[in-house]
């Protein structure tokens, strides 16, 4: 159970990368104190239900930012988000899985930057 949501989680680069091997620990550890419960959360957390009718009507910009190596959705879903949205853009980071936040923190910070000086 433990394996499964790491692999729905990360990318196959993190999980393979002896560098980050301490990470994974941790949200190995993270995930394996949750108990059973943490597979139908996941479960429910890929399965939920789908928003491209309401970005549709988004008057904001919307980034959609897929992992290269997301297990969960793919880059597929991430794509239709920045189509449906009328200001929608599509960013990949190719080694990141789901979590991209966590797996490659510092590859977000552009796209960040470049979405607030849009908001100014």
């Amino acid at each position: 159970m433990v394996e499964t949501v790491l692999f729905t989680m990360l990318g196959d680069t993190i999980l393979a990368d002896p560098v980050r091997r301490e990470l994974v620990a941790r949200w190995r550890g993270i995930i394996g104190a949750r108990g059973p419960d943490i597979h139908a959360a996941a479960w429910n957390v890929v399965h939920r239900e789908g928003v491209l009718e309401e970005l549709a009507r988004a008057s904001v910009p919307v980034v959609a930012v897929a992992g290269g190596e997301d297990h969960a959705f793919g880059v597929e879903l991430s794509r239709a988000i920045a189509e449906t949205a009328p200001l929608g853009r599509l960013v990949v980071v190719p080694t990141a899985g789901h979590c991209i936040a966590l797996e490659e923190p510092l590859a977000l910070v552009p796209f960040i930057e470049q979405l607030a000086a849009t908001l100014r």
